[in-house]
């Protein structure tokens, strides 16, 4: 029986799994931090498998890291110091960038894995986009049958509309001397970011308030991120209410410049973390954003495609498609 080490390493946390006969099996999943390397997380995860009564072994691998892939070797964004090779994965495979591994699962994925935000069905065989919302901001192309990786998150920020100018200016003076990217503004720490400057421009609930003028303690001490309790307060808080109406706002002007530059009628698809838990938002912000009328190109912006991923480890379920396509060749 076919056995396949597949992993998701993230900025935050990482995933490893079997696929056995077909099937995803044993997904082990915790902190990121908690290993340094790709090495050291390929040694934890048989240690698991083998508690379990599991054969440690597999015939080959794929693991998406969140980051750039360079040659065959990787170097997390947002983990300083967390590097993976091929030699770390114990059998021949590859290592993929994660929003890459999510483009290769598109043509697997189910209906009951994707929810339609708005736009027409997506055109088969058209050029598809990924956008990967979470720690980071990561986006990948799917043209042709195969997975294009970039690093978009990283691009100049570009305020959509007039409610951004003064965030923009806000935000070079909380990033003195750096350039402000569009990962700064759609991510977790983005969102927690527009909390603060919320904040100065509207009053929080006192709960909220109190949070952001207490002592900001590291999350292994249990400290609440600022993006939960944007979520989780953004229907009862009049800044946590603001900030993501500025996330979901310049969150559709990245998803039309996206869909835009490459045409993306085979859809833009949605994925992460923060974009989960922001869903409610997204279903009704988004489909306003991409269908104003005064925008440049309104007709094929509002014909975009975008849909959100609800399978709960789709860059695992793109690493299993990676890793047959290496055994192929």
């Amino acid at each position: 029986m076919e056995r396949l080490l597949v992993g998701d390493i993230g900025g935050s946390n990482t995933r490893l799994g079997l696929v056995l006969g077909g099937e995803l099996q044993a997904v082990v999943k915790w902190r990121t931090s908690a290993t340094r390397g790709l090495g050291e997380a390929v040694r934890r995860y048989r240690e698991v498998l083998e508690a379990g009564g599991l054969a440690p072994g597999w015939d080959a691998a794929a693991v998406a890291v969140a980051g750039p892939v360079s040659g065959a070797r990787a170097r997390l964004t947002n983990v300083e110091g967390w590097e993976a090779s091929p030699e770390d994965l114990g059998a021949p495979g590859v290592i993929l960038n994660d929003l890459a591994a999510v483009a290769w699962a598109l043509p697997v994925l189910g209906e009951e894995d994707v929810e339609t935000l708005c736009g027409p069905e997506p055109v088969p065989g058209a050029p598809a986009v990924v956008v990967g919302v979470g720690t980071g901001l990561g986006a990948a192309l799917f043209v042709g049958g195969q997975a294009v990786p970039g690093e978009g998150g990283h691009a100049d920020f570009a305020p959509p509309g007039p409610a951004h100018d003064s965030l923009l200016s806000w935000l070079r003076g909380e990033l003195p001397g750096a350039q402000v990217t569009v990962e700064h503004v759609l991510s977790g720490p983005g969102l927690g970011r527009l909390l603060r400057y919320a904040a100065t421009c509207t009053e929080p609930a006192p709960e909220v308030r109190r949070i952001l003028d207490g002592p900001a303690a590291p999350a292994s001490e249990g400290a609440q991120p600022l993006e939960a309790v944007v979520s989780a307060w953004n229907t009862r808080c009049p800044a946590c209410r603001l900030a993501t109406e500025l996330f979901v706002e310049a969150l559709g002007g990245e998803v039309a410049g996206l869909g835009l530059r490459v045409l993306a009628r085979g859809g833009i698809y949605l994925c992460g973390g923060v974009a989960q838990r922001l869903a409610p938002a997204l279903r009704t912000g988004l489909p306003r954003v991409l269908a104003r009328p005064e925008a440049d190109m309104a007709a094929l912006r509002s014909a975009l495609p975008v849909r959100l991923v609800t399978h709960p480890d789709p860059a695992l379920v793109g690493a299993a498609a990676a890793a047959r396509a290496h055994l192929a060749e």
